[in-house]
């Protein structure tokens, strides 16, 4: 399954919530619902995972103004972001 997931791990405990949509994202609003859908306690540390195939579709993204919601990291230590989050 092409699935894009949005975790956090605390501790020992990790915490998921999946897309459950078979053919990967479709569009920004589904990576949004899944923002809004983990609990608030989990988003401090939350970072998304995918394969690189859905990576490659989402990193193509634009939001109602025209900018990627895929952010490019200006340094080399830093992740690339997407909606705030590390991917």
């Amino acid at each position: 399954m092409k699935d894009v997931t949005l975790i956090r791990k605390n501790g020992g405990k990790v915490s998921t919530l999946k897309t459950g949509v078979k053919d990967g994202i479709e569009s920004a609003d589904q990576l949004l619902q899944m923002v809004y859908a983990l609990k608030a306690k989990y988003l401090a540390g939350a970072v998304w995972i995918m394969p690189r195939g859905v990576a490659f579709k989402i990193a193509k993204m634009r939001d109602n103004q025209g900018q990627n919601i895929w952010q490019r990291s200006l340094a080399a230590s830093q992740p690339n972001t997407l909606l705030g989050y590390p991917v």
